[in-house]
């Protein structure tokens, strides 16, 4: 992540102090995965010392070293921004990585640099015994991202000793020629030419060094004898161009080369949580195919798929989709007989399609977090052509309570999360949001109605969002919401969220319904899955994609058993009770124009948040959202009758004058009980660490692999989540198990 020049281009270190910032809250959420040990040191160079921090995991690959530098356009980052990342590719890679601090322009410009990498580079090659390296065959090879790649790939063309380089996003020459500079100029694509001009007069003495082929390696007068290479490129990246261009130079000259092109993302991608995992893939990936070139291939087993697929929802068709179209083999196995999983669409007597699972596209536009221009599922539904409408989150309509003076309850609610922000910073404690709103009831002094409509409001606001009881929710975890994709809100007409799955399920060509997976048994070279009906299927990966619920309830087998790490992830993360109540009549008897109401009520009630379906769908019917451990027995078919003379008068204390006819139709969602999902989604517990999402996606013995909306750090809870978590687990396949071939992809 390179953090863009501020309003004043000449303010260094505003931009400095901007990617600490940026960086340091992408490290807080990912610390604590590393398992190994880190160790500081000086190394001398040109007259100074240079700091570096070698990364060691638990049980490294001894035959093998990375020298690692960080991008920044040779004027911002440094080691410390880029210490996580690096903590988590040295565990993922099993190697160790040496992350170095060089100096930085407009203090010191090109050559000073340039040099310091240089020495640093035949430093530890000369004493790479002493770091780590069984001896003196092990394996040294360089990386680095944006304006590390460059010098990542200058070092290889004058130090000879170098088995591989992994350059990421990289600028192979200064003077900007390949048409990728042409096609990404806008503030969208973050690397504008204005930020680049600055960046090159920071770094540099004048333009002539820019014609220096240490700093325009394309430049240079030859490309043999060069180690194997692997490019890793942003897709909507001024620089993209520049890897093709680098690429077919060295193609040309003999070297060994994979290029992976990962669509849809943006220059800096690399430091984004949510494609740490992919990241793994690809590198860990490089290391098999091409360090390890010595190494047999693995035996292939006869009579077996390449891949089973356990669970058809939203994540395992998008991964069925994709091996498809690798021309992968693969099993895809749904316990129900629909496909889909929480994206169920259901058709109402009346003929309404009612959306009883995901209902909502959040957000078309990107977000920061995610690196993307576009949410995955909007990229989707435009590739299906689907109909779409946009709702809009403040289109609402409040109603508070007759002759009560609650109407402060917005201002509560923002001093609330100043307040939950005080108590939170530098505590380590992951308190909930029901003990900060406790305590905060008690420092406002709000008296017993006050107190009820605060509760009625953070009610809509967080548990209707979580779909957790306050008590539940850790409130560090709240604050740190990074999973946001903005722009409207839409929702799917017509034939509803639905109509999304079955467009996937359209792509693909070898499902099987109604297999209920029992048990899942690990071989040397395979995995063996058993259906309750005595079925058996071989695969030589298996990914699972089961909801969380199902995990917790531990429907599932493993023989040797899930080890403890994973384990104590899938109990940390939180599932949800999330249901929704449907009230159907002939014609809306309400004349709001609001695409939702909410009631803040000064009394006890849980019936505070509605959805109008006659604004956005034209049916005439309201949605009421429960959450909560008490939802399951609230909602029970025993109570029905009585749940619904409840709705009708909340509505008529909300709508007075309006006469409520009894509705034509009623359903109820009921995916707590429902024996393959036990619950709705994942949220964010008191108990969770940051990193129990990157442990329920990490493979387990090599074979078992995770997906699910579940195991992302920043969407769980999110369609586009389970959408991306897909991609991120075929990527793993295609990379670090060597499926398909990574050039050109």
């Amino acid at each position: 992540m390179q953090s863009p020049p501020p309003e004043n281009r000449t303010d260094v270190k505003a931009s400095r102090e901007l990617s600490e910032s940026l960086h340091a809250n992408v490290n807080r959420k990912l610390i604590g995965s590393f398992t190994g040990t880190e160790k500081e040191e000086l190394v001398k160079a040109n007259s100074t010392e240079i700091p570096i921090t070698t990364y060691t995991p638990v049980n490294a690959d001894k035959t093998k070293l990375v020298i690692f530098f960080h991008g920044g356009g040779w004027t911002v980052n440094s080691r410390r921004t880029h210490q996580t990342m690096l903590n988590m590719i040295a565990d993922a890679t099993k190697s160790v990585w040496i992350n170095v601090e060089y100096r930085l322009g407009p203090e010191y410009k090109f050559p000073i640099w340039w040099n310091d990498v240089l020495e640093v580079t035949k430093y530890i090659i000369e004493n790479k015994q002493s770091y780590g390296c069984v001896d003196v065959s092990a394996k040294v090879g360089v990386a680095g991202e944006s304006c590390g790649a460059s010098m990542s790939a200058a070092l290889c063309h004058t130090i000879k000793d170098l088995d591989f380089q992994i350059l990421i996003y990289g600028i192979f020459d200064l003077h900007r020629t390949t048409p990728s500079f042409k096609e990404f100029v806008q503030p969208m694509y973050f690397l504008t030419p204005e930020t680049l001009d600055w960046l090159e007069s920071s770094a540099f003495r004048d333009k002539n060094d820019l014609n220096d082929s240490r700093v325009s390696v394309m430049l240079s007068h030859s490309f043999d004898g060069l180690p194997p290479c692997l490019f890793i490129v942003a897709e909507l990246d001024p620089l993209r161009d520049d890897s093709y261009a680098y690429q077919k130079l060295l193609d040309k000259a003999g070297v060994k080369t994979n290029l992976v092109l990962v669509k849809g993302v943006l220059h800096g991608f690399f430091s984004v949580p949510v494609y740490i995992v992919a990241f793994h893939a690809i590198v860990s990936g490089h290391f098999q195919q091409r360090i390890d070139m010595s190494r047999n291939s693995k035996p292939v087993v006869n009579n077996l798929t390449r891949v089973l697929i356990i669970g058809a929802g939203l994540s395992g068709l998008e991964a069925a989709r994709i091996l498809e179209q690798k021309r992968i083999p693969y099993v895809l196995l749904e316990a129900r007989n629909r496909s889909g999983g929480r994206v169920w669409s259901y058709r109402s007597r009346s003929g309404h399609m009612l959306d009883m699972g995901a209902t909502w596209i959040h957000g078309i536009h990107g977000s920061i977090p995610s690196g993307l221009l576009t949410n995955p599922l909007w990229d989707l539904a435009r590739e299906a052509k689907l109909p779409t409408r946009a709702t809009q989150l403040d289109d609402v309509l409040q109603i508070f309570p007759a002759n009560d003076n609650v109407s402060d309850v917005h201002q509560w609610f923002n001093d609330y999360i100043d307040f939950v922000r005080e108590q939170t910073r530098g505590n380590s404690t992951n308190r909930s949001l029901g003990h900060y709103a406790n305590v905060f009831v008690k420092k406002m002094n709000l008296n017993r109605k006050e107190q009820y409509a605060f509760y009625s409001y953070l009610n809509h606001v967080v548990e209707n969002t979580e779909g957790a009881e306050l008590n539940e929710i850790g409130a560090k975890s709240f604050l740190d919401l990074t999973s946001v994709y903005y722009g409207d809100e839409l929702i799917f007409r017509d034939n509803g969220f639905m109509s999304l799955t079955n467009y996937l399920l359209k792509k693909i060509s070898n499902i099987r319904f109604n297999q209920i997976v029992s048990k899942v048994i690990f071989h040397d070279q395979s995995v063996e899955v058993r259906t309750n009906t005595g079925q058996i299927y071989h695969a030589e990966y298996v990914l699972l994609t089961v909801p969380l619920g199902v995990l917790k309830r531990k429907l599932i087998e493993f023989s040797p058993p899930l080890p403890k790490w994973k384990t104590d992830a899938i109990d940390r993360i939180g599932f949800n009770i999330f249901e929704k109540v449907f009230l159907v009549w002939n014609s809306a008897w309400w004349n709001s124009s609001q695409f939702y109401f909410t009631r803040i009520s000064s009394t006890p009630t849980r019936m505070n948040y509605w959805v109008n379906e006659n604004k956005w769908n034209d049916k005439p019917a309201l949605i009421c959202f429960f959450s909560g451990n008490t939802t399951p027995q609230y909602l029970s078919v025993q109570n029905r009758s009585i749940l619904v003379k409840e709705l009708l008068e909340t509505l008529q204390g909300m709508f007075p004058g309006s006469t409520i006819p009894q509705p034509t139709e009623v359903h109820v969602t009921n995916w707590y009980n429902d024996p393959f999902t036990y619950g709705s989604y994942s949220y964010i517990s008191t108990q969770q660490t940051y990193d129990d999402p990157i442990s329920l996606s990490e493979p387990v013995h090599n074979r078992l692999l995770f997906a699910g909306e579940a195991t992302n750090i920043d969407t769980y809870g999110y369609a586009h989540g389970a959408l991306s978590s897909a991609r991120r687990e075929v990527a793993r396949l295609l990379y670090i198990y060597n499926l398909f071939s990574m050039r050109n992809q």
